[in-house]
């Protein structure tokens, strides 16, 4: 009797577990899924404080659910890492900064004369400085400026138009040089598509 009775007991076991695995199996199939993203991997090891370069990354379709926007799909070009990074890592959005090297600073230019015509935020231009003596000649003191906003103030019947320039830091020290120096100082539009 006893033994019809753990008989019985093994046989309901032996039941529950394929049932168990029917159900696991379901879920898994039924559950929804998020999509497949595409984000940066890592291809090697990298240390902090180095320049991410895209031979270092691959793209790679992964499920990582609402976590999308925490990691980069695109490689900002010009960024140093400041973590460590190890092969196979997702890459975060906050594990890089703006190269030094290459960040532009703002800086803000006043002009009493006419400006070009064509000048508008999102230019380039080329900053040009002359002496205030007879026989100056007009020098380049910040290349490759971008034109980051544009003001016009009118005072005493005197209009004054306030550009703000962002330079590369190397050119900083020779512009801000010459803003205190009180030379006469000119934007040069670089040329465009258009102009060509």
């Amino acid at each position: 009797m006893q033994k019809v009775h753990r008989l019985g007991k093994s046989r309901t076991a032996w039941l529950a577990l394929p049932l168990a695995l029917l159900v696991t199996l379901a879920t898994l199939l039924l559950w929804p899924q998020s999509p497949a993203r595409q984000v940066l991997v890592a291809k090697r090891d990298l240390a902090a404080g180095s320049l991410a370069s895209a031979k270092d990354f691959e793209p790679r379709r992964v499920q990582i659910g609402d976590s999308d926007s925490v990691y980069l799909t695109e490689l900002p070009t010009g960024s140093v890492l400041v973590t460590r990074i190890t092969a196979g890592q997702l890459l975060p959005r906050n594990a890089l900064t703006p190269n030094p090297a290459t960040a532009r600073l703002p800086t803000m230019l006043q002009f009493k004369d006419p400006l070009p015509t064509r000048l508008r935020v999102g230019t380039t231009v080329d900053v040009w400085s002359t002496a205030n003596a007879p026989a100056a000649e007009p020098a380049p003191t910040a290349l490759e400026c971008l034109v980051g906003s544009l003001a016009t103030q009118n005072s005493l019947g005197q209009q004054t138009t306030i550009v703000e320039v962002e330079c590369l830091s190397e050119y900083l020290p020779a512009l801000l040089k010459a803003k205190a120096s009180g030379v006469s100082i000119a934007l040069v539009l670089q040329p465009t598509l258009q102009d060509q």
